[in-house]
């Protein structure tokens, strides 16, 4: 279960003052792109200018200044507004972004969900689910109803909350309704299953643009359709500010489910995924940055490797997990789960160059995001001694024998005293 490792400005691990940046700090060969934003909208640019002072205010001595209202990227990239609703088929996760905005009888651009009422909004979203083939009910009844093969079915739910989860200023819409999907499907995933639906439940301010439901519609579906799964339903209700709780639902085809609390003493800890790439772009749009995009991207939109469980499975894994609050953390979790301790070797831990250059940048060691930052959805498993690893994973460490009831979590031998990661109540 992901535990909300949240968007807020406050939410960084680190953050430091822009005084001590320099422009060059995010610009690196290996980390920007001709899509990449180097100056972004609302930025106030002095003839000298390297970037604000951090304390809010332009630099009044630094002459004539230019305010800009779009962002300008390496390109002069302008990101393009979207067109139409899509159905939601079976191959979405092969085509490019859905287009989202406007609908058979007119545009959506300005109209609200209270101009059109609960009504036409859930209608216009069941045009865009369709016919599933396969779901014997599927939207538009009491309650859907779903083929399982196994007999069993694979369950878990999340909730993402606007200024917890998300901010509008930082994620579309699209981005969001892939960010929802994503974390769900990942802990079906993390269960040696494979997804097959989602019911949604989605809270929204009367003042909420339908434009803004279609992007969502169309990021959740094109997320689902990647990891093979269904919009089968849900709800829309009245709410203060976006709120949104996903259910989804996945079938074991016949396989024990894996769970965190397999791990045995001498297995091989092993990762599947991206670490670090989340937290890095957490820390990125808080300093009011869009670039390193590779960072942001991993961010706003999870990229998790869903087949990746059933290889785990298939390959004889002993626990699994998504790695959703950090790799020490959610290691932790499985460690006492398990009643072994578990020693990660950092030297073994996959680097993606935009976390290297980027926290380096910023005064950082990388293994900080690495070891602690949220929000990647990698897998770790757990793997007997001397398996072959599927396609993916990459071992990290070693599952030890507990000793009292100390750390159950060592970094290259040493006990770690503090557990860092995401936990609500305590962030």
């Amino acid at each position: 279960m992901d535990d909300g490792a949240g968007e807020g400005a406050r939410d960084a691990p680190h953050l430091l003052n822009r005084a001590e940046d320099l422009a060059a700090e995010l610009v690196h060969a290996r980390s920007l792109d001709a899509r990449d934003d180097v100056v972004g909208a609302g930025d106030i640019l002095g003839g000298d200018h390297t970037g604000d002072r951090g304390d809010g205010r332009p630099d009044a001595d630094r002459g004539t200044h230019l305010g800009l209202d779009e962002h300008i990227g390496l390109d002069a990239h302008v990101a393009s507004r979207v067109g139409c609703l899509p159905r939601q088929t079976s191959d979405l996760s092969r085509g490019k972004e859905s287009r989202v905005g406007a609908r058979r009888g007119g545009s959506a651009m300005g109209t609200t969900v209270a101009d059109l009422g609960e009504i036409a909004v859930v209608q216009r979203i069941l045009e865009a689910v369709g016919p599933l083939p396969g779901v014997p009910v599927g939207p538009g009844d009491d309650a859907a109803v779903l083929a399982c093969s196994d007999g069993r079915v694979v369950v878990t739910t999340d909730m993402l909350v606007e200024g917890r989860h998300f901010r509008r200023d930082w994620s579309d819409a699209a981005d969001i309704g892939h960010k929802a999907a994503a974390e769900n499907l990942a802990d079906v995933a993390a269960m040696g299953a494979k997804p097959t639906a989602l019911v949604v439940a989605l809270g929204l301010p009367p003042e909420t643009e339908i434009a803004w439901v279609d992007g969502f519609l169309a990021g959740l579906l094109d997320e689902a359709g990647r990891a093979g799964a269904v919009l089968a339903g849900g709800d829309l209700v009245r709410a203060e500010s976006i709120t949104v709780g996903v259910t989804a639902f996945g079938d074991l085809g016949g396989r024990a489910p894996i769970l965190r609390s397999g791990a045995c003493a001498g297995d091989v800890i092993a990762v599947c995924g991206a670490l670090g790439s989340a937290a890095g772009g957490l820390a990125v749009l808080s300093r009011g940055f869009r670039s390193p995009r590779a960072l942001v991207d991993a961010h706003r939109r999870p990229h998790p490797d869903y087949p990746a469980g059933v290889r785990a499975s298939d390959a004889g894994a002993h626990a699994l997990m998504d790695i959703s609050d950090g790799l020490v953390l959610d290691a932790d979790r499985m460690a006492r789960a398990s009643g072994v301790c578990i020693d990660l070797d950092s030297a073994a831990i996959p680097r993606d160059d935009a976390v290297v250059t980027t926290a380096s940048a910023y005064n950082l060691d990388p293994l900080t995001w690495i070891l602690g930052g949220g929000d990647d959805h990698a897998l770790l498993a757990a793997f007997p001694a001397g398996a072959r690893l599927p396609e993916g994973f990459v071992a990290v460490g070693t599952a030890m024998d507990a000793v009292g009831s100390g750390a159950r979590v060592r970094v290259d031998g040493r006990e770690v005293d503090q557990v860092v990661g995401f936990e609500h109540f305590r962030a």
